[in-house]
């Protein structure tokens, strides 16, 4: 299985939170996308040689069972290029520029969909036993290896030999952390449609989505087509494909078993940086 990295964007509710917490009033500009931020040891998994919040993803998804990283590059992306030369090349990595057709500020789905284009134009997908099954992940994520072990290794695997087209992981600890910060996490509920909910236990449907998911090519070549429909987030994209193509609970749960969600947890930790404060940063 291979994985594609989000690295585009330039982190800009990141630094918006620096700039209140320092109490600044002009616009906060990046000097490097977020996830070359280097994170303190207590935050870093403790089998990671890397310390910015990209080479830790990267490293960990190889040591999780992913065969090769593409990572999605837009803001600044020789500073994400040269990174992957100086500190990543002891690892399958490749570091993909942005499709100038697509303006990648616009939104992951954005981001995707050049990818994507570009992986097609290069018959990445044309391979030899390449796994339809691809892991997406954004760039500012920090997760346990076994987390990922669960999607790509040989149980994950073993999944999609029934055709699953989603591997989903939810959080479903009942520590305070999770309870306080659910607000800020897309939930099961909200990624899957209403008219699916009942196949769904109800406690399951409140816990929030860990942001990297495993998802079968077909749905993901379909990204570009949602952009002109005005979609720019990937669970948006990925709720309305559900909606659009799965008309029945028969189809959803026993034809297609489209949606697999495995619980978290107590054994799998991560963070989703998407403040200072999840770093514990000023």
């Amino acid at each position: 299985m291979d994985a594609i990295i989000l690295a585009a964007g330039n982190g800009s509710r990141f630094f918006n939170q620096i700039s209140i917490s320092t109490g600044e009033n002009k616009k906060p500009v990046s000097l490097i996308p977020k996830g070359l931020i280097q994170v303190a040891k207590d935050f870093r998994p403790p089998y990671c040689k890397r310390d910015t919040i990209l080479g830790i993803l990267v490293e960990t998804l190889v040591q999780g069972g992913i065969d090769h990283v593409y990572i999605a590059t837009g803001y600044k992306q020789e500073r994400i290029e040269s990174y992957a030369k100086r500190c990543l090349s002891d690892l399958p990595v490749t570091t993909v520029p942005p499709d100038p057709s697509l303006d990648y500020r616009k939104g992951p789905l954005y981001t995707l969909s050049g990818i994507l284009a570009y992986l097609s134009d290069e018959k990445i997908f044309d391979r030899e036993n390449f796994d339809k099954i691809i892991m997406i992940a954004p760039s500012d994520l920090i997760i346990d290896r076994k987390a990922i072990w669960h999607l790509a290794g040989p149980a994950g695997r073993g999944m999609m030999s029934s055709r699953s087209k989603m591997h989903v992981l939810v959080d479903d600890r009942k520590d305070e952390e999770t309870k306080s910060n659910i607000d800020n996490y897309t939930t099961l509920k909200s990624l899957i449609p209403s008219k699916f909910h009942e196949l769904f236990e109800k406690t399951l449907l409140q816990c929030p989505i860990v942001p990297i998911m495993a998802i079968h090519l077909n749905i993901l070549l379909e990204a570009s087509r949602y952009t002109t429909k005005g979609f720019s987030l990937f669970s948006e994209f990925l709720r309305a494909w559900i909606k659009d193509n799965i008309n029945t609970s028969h189809e959803f749960k026993t034809n297609l078993n489209l949606c697999r969600v495995s619980r978290l947890g107590e054994h799998f930790k991560w963070i989703d940086v998407d403040t200072p404060a999840a770093l514990d940063l000023k």
